[in-house]
C-alpha cells in the first residue's frame, strides 16, 4: 500500500495522506457499525469527517499531479 501511496501523493505529504487514509478507514468503519446497530444519529457528522478526508486526499493528489505536468511539460520544451 505504501508504494500507490507514494505513486499518487507528493512527498512531502506522505506523512499526512497516509493518516487521512486511515481516519477514512476508521470513519468509514464507524459508518458501517452505525448502519449495523441502526443507531443513524451520528452518520451526519461521520459522512463530513468522510468528506473533509476525501478533500484532502483530492487536494494532494491535484498537487501531485500538477506537480508532474508541470516537470513534463519542462522535460518536453528541453527536448
Amino acid at each position: 500500500m505504501t508504494s500507490k501511496i507514494q505513486d499518487n501523493y507528493p512527498p512531502e505529504d506522505f506523512f499526512q495522506a497516509s493518516d487521512e487514509l486511515v481516519n477514512i478507514q476508521k470513519n468509514c468503519l464507524k459508518l458501517l457499525d452505525s448502519a449495523i446497530e441502526a443507531q443513524f444519529s451520528g452518520t451526519d457528522r461521520i459522512l463530513a469527517d468522510l468528506e473533509q478526508g476525501i478533500k484532502v486526499l483530492k487536494a494532494f493528489n491535484h498537487k501531485k499531479l500538477k506537480r508532474e505536468e508541470h516537470k513534463d511539460h519542462v522535460y518536453a520544451r528541453r527536448n
